[in-house]
């Protein structure tokens, strides 16, 4: 690291004014860290403009803060080391803006749904929404699903578990064919969410194992819930025959 006292005047005239920086799709995230930053660079920007001498430790404490900075990514906080670390972020930044445009055509390579973009789903067409490649979901996002309403048969296979929010927020949505064949187990509170759902059909086919609470709860659903044999003995008793519905 460059001693603290060493004179760094150079390439800070383009921090001059940070709250100006704003891409498509991207916004400086109005919290603490951002407040700071953009006082220290306004610091930095009045001795540049007065001629006074910057060091290398005002620059180096400026870097390390701006690496604690969130930006607003379609409603999905991020840090920037958070966003150098995900491969596909611009790819999902394409779609995001495609989608926004009215072209949804790419829709199903999502790997991050952001509250944004969720709540834009409410104007996709067709009644059939595949979005496997999605490994976890946001309440927020998920809140937004409920405004689904011309969707439904809804594909989430991706998602390898769930928290209660996202249970409970997903039991608001008013479709027919729920599929989350990623998950393995679901807790108690989880189960007891879900089972408020309206639907005809769960599909839990990837369930590996759930307690006898969490069962319980299960039986509760009104609709039909798609399972492997030993769940479905555990949560009804009996093993159902698999009736012969078209798969969607």
């Amino acid at each position: 690291m460059p001693h603290p006292e060493q004179p760094m005047q150079e390439n800070l005239a383009d921090i001059k004014e940070p709250q100006q920086q704003k891409a498509e799709g991207l916004e400086i995230a109005k919290t603490p860290e951002s407040e700071r930053v953009i006082e220290s660079a306004n610091n930095l920007a009045g001795k540049i403009e007065r001629d006074e001498k910057v060091t290398a430790g005002e620059v180096y404490d400026l870097r390390e803060t701006l690496g604690q900075m969130k930006f607003d990514f379609y409603g999905n906080n991020l840090t920037i080391k958070e966003i150098r670390q995900d491969p596909n972020i611009q790819k999902n930044i394409g779609i995001w803006q495609e989608i926004e445009s009215g072209n949804w055509r790419n829709r199903e390579k999502l790997t991050m749904l952001p509250p944004k973009i969720a709540r834009a789903f409410k104007n996709v067409p067709g009644d059939d929404v595949y979005l496997n490649n999605l490994s976890s979901l946001q309440p927020e996002s998920v809140k937004a699903i409920k405004d689904w309403e011309k969707v439904r048969f809804l594909h989430l296979d991706g998602i390898s578990n769930i928290s209660k929010d996202v249970a409970t927020a997903l039991a608001a949505w008013h479709g027919e064919n729920l599929h989350l064949r990623g998950l393995t187990t679901i807790s108690q509170e989880e189960a007891k969410a879900l089972k408020d759902w309206s639907g005809t059909r769960l599909y839990l086919s990837g369930l590996i194992s759930i307690s006898d609470e969490a069962a319980e709860e299960l039986k509760k659903f009104s609709g039909f819930i798609d399972c492997p044999d030993e769940i479905q003995k555990q949560i009804y008793g009996i093993s159902l025959v698999r009736r012969r519905i078209p798969m969607r």
